[in-house]
């Protein structure tokens, strides 16, 4: 048997992270089997982010470090690069 990343079996000698079946981004597990956290860059579609800047300093800042969209009225008080 031959294992690869999408066969719903974390396998591959401890190089996946996770594997849930598919080859998708987005949805809490990779494409290439890796765990989506907030930062990596990926907006993970399970509804905890709504953007993810990942270590990018030359997009705008409208995306906390919570992975939440930043904009006026939203209750918070936001500093810059936080």
């Amino acid at each position: 048997i031959i294992e690869y990343c999408g066969d719903g079996i974390n396998n591959n000698q401890g190089t996946e992270q996770c594997d849930d079946g598919n080859n998708l981004d987005f949805d809490g597990c990779s494409s290439t089997c890796k765990i989506e956290y907030c930062g990596d860059g990926i907006i993970n579609n399970r509804g905890t982010e709504q953007c993810d800047r990942g270590n990018s300093t030359d997009l705008p800042i409208t995306c906390n470090s919570q992975c939440q969209l930043i904009y006026c009225g939203d209750g918070k008080i936001n500093i810059k690069g936080e």
